[in-house]
């Protein structure tokens, strides 16, 4: 379960989250190693959500 809060302005930054992380993986040298490393945050970011 994931905490209450207001779905418009969480699935904005969300996406804003996920768009800027597939920049950041395309932009990247190490492709694979900034995936992982970008995965991991990614994955923190929404296991914060939970309650």
């Amino acid at each position: 379960m994931i905490q209450r809060v207001p779905l418009p302005p969480l699935s904005h930054l969300l996406l804003a989250a996920l768009t800027e992380s597939a920049l950041q993986i395309a932009d990247a040298t190490d492709k694979d190693r900034t995936r992982v490393e970008v995965e991991r945050a990614f994955m923190a970011l929404l296991e914060g959500l939970r309650v």
